[in-house]
């Protein structure tokens, strides 16, 4: 199977994506774990996010861990010794990582080697958890006390204890046509454990999630995998990369279709899906969260946001630039680029904000927007306390308006509740320059711009703004319950 750009593709199907799952009747075996001494002090990452990079696994190595914030900043590697990492998460109290280790070999190969490796951010070390060489895509239980597990093989789910031992096996597939490998797990706040299921019924091959409980009771099918069969050679239609929402109600998905990604040779398209985390039934209510403008994509390993108002994951799209670690909103209406990477999650105890998201004053938005092309320049957009009700700032694409335009910056608000603050005493700023800021002397100031914004939205005539190293137009936009102004980069 080509793995020159990774479409996620489930654990549990690793080793049959394409055909027919190989059935098996060896016993599940126990994974040897060794006994860690707890660390008496922790100390929380400030971090806001957790990703593996560069590139994506088994195409660019070695695969190393990264935290970063949404806007780029504070970027930090943790490990450098050559070996690849796979798939990181914070603990719950953002003090350490967990992840799996390649001893040998990458994401992909046959006779890969693999444990669970835990990262303290106090000693700045890593500590290994198991030593059988087959432990694979670990989780944290909610409180942090357990981490969930599976094995390389797909052949089984094993929780320990956070520092190592007491390792005991939750449950394993079957081997049936119905029931053939396990993987790509997610523990949520309710204590369920998600997991994916390969299966081949009535010749047709895909991937569905089921749930089941730490002790190994009620498990229950969450999906059925979609209504598409795998075709031969690709990899696999149905779900993989499961991540539940912060309240653990909804399910955000990797959907394999069964088409090839357009601009992505030999690699089928995934899109960004969501449903409820209640159980599967005919009819069961499905949202595909792609791009209308650009859905035919690879998209994986979605994870929810503490504040449950955004989506961490993996994009890559023939017709953009770039591939990596990509933010969007529960609605999935926009994307934004974050870093070249894969496999981002979220530091739980991490301030929230950052891109797509307020912060009062100053955000800065970067990336891929809804239906723009090239890269996008990085923006300051300065407003008072929240720009819009959600205090969230529309991203929208300008290409159709305007074949000079690359990026649209709307800031939207209730029909007369936009604000006007004074610039220096002036309500009028025609032509205004903001490169140098109020006085045409040091760095941009975010609250001029929004001043400006302000000013075009009460009747002032478009003014044209020069902010290096590009132009701004500036135009009124309304709706029928919004008023707002829409900023143009040129």
């Amino acid at each position: 199977m080509n793995r020159r750009l990774l479409a996620p593709c489930a654990a549990a199907a690793l080793a049959v994506c394409g055909g027919a799952p190989a059935q098996t009747t060896d016993p599940v075996p126990r994974l040897p774990v060794i006994r860690v001494r707890p660390e008496t002090h922790r100390k929380a990452s400030d971090a806001q996010i957790v990703f593996e990079a560069p590139g994506i696994p088994g195409a660019a190595g070695p695969q190393e861990i990264f935290t970063m914030n949404l806007d780029g900043s504070r970027r930090v590697q943790l490990t450098d010794d050559g070996l690849n990492k796979f798939l990181p998460h914070f603990s719950p109290d953002g003090t350490r990582l967990v992840y799996t280790k390649f001893l040998a070999g990458q994401y992909g190969d046959p006779g890969a080697r693999t444990d669970v490796v835990v990262y303290d951010f106090a000693t700045a070390r890593e500590t290994r958890l198991t030593r059988g060489g087959t432990a694979f895509q670990p989780v944290w239980s909610p409180d942090g006390e357990r981490i969930a597990f599976g094995s390389y093989a797909g052949d089984g789910l094993w929780i320990m204890d956070a520092d190592g031992p007491n390792a005991r096996l939750v449950g394993g597939p079957s081997g049936g046509l119905d029931d053939a490998r396990w993987g790509d797990f997610a523990w949520s706040r309710d204590d369920w454990i998600l997991f994916t299921v390969a299966q081949l019924t009535g010749g047709c091959f895909k991937v569905r999630i089921d749930k089941i409980r730490p002790d190994g009771t009620q498990r229950t099918r969450v999906t059925d995998g979609g209504p598409y069969c795998t075709p031969d050679g690709m990899e696999q239609s149905g779900d993989a990369d499961p991540g539940f929402s912060a309240d653990g109600r909804t399910i955000y998905s990797s959907r394999g279709l069964p088409r090839e990604a357009p601009g992505l040779p030999g690699h089928t398209e995934r899109r960004l899906y969501s449903f409820s985390s209640d159980a599967w039934y005919p009819g069961k209510p499905e949202t595909d969260l792609s791009l209308p403008s650009a859905p035919d994509c690879v998209e994986g390993v979605p994870k929810g946001s503490p504040d449950g108002t955004r989506v961490l994951l993996f994009r890559a799209c023939g017709g953009e630039p770039r591939a990596g670690v990509t933010l969007t909103n529960a609605a999935g209406s926009y994307r934004l680029w974050i870093a070249d990477g894969f496999g981002p999650d979220w530091n739980p105890v991490a301030e929230s904000s950052g891109p797509g998201r307020s912060q009062g004053r100053g955000d800065a938005l970067r990336g891929v927007d809804e239906g723009s092309q090239g890269p996008l320049l990085q923006i300051g957009v300065g407003h008072r306390d929240s720009p819009s009700p959600g205090g969230e700032s529309r991203v929208e694409a300008a290409r159709g308006r305007q074949s000079s335009c690359r990026l649209e910056q709307s800031l939207l608000q209730p029909r007369g509740k936009l604000e006007r603050p004074s610039l220096s005493g002036k309500d009028r700023i025609d032509r205004r320059e903001l490169g140098r800021g109020a006085g045409n002397r040091g760095p941009l100031k975010p609250e001029a711009l929004f001043a400006a914004l302000a000013d075009v939205d009460s009747g002032q005539p478009g003014a044209a703004l020069r902010l290096d190293p590009g132009r701004f137009r500036i135009e009124k936009q309304s709706s029928p319950d919004r008023s707002g102004v829409l900023l143009i980069v040129r």
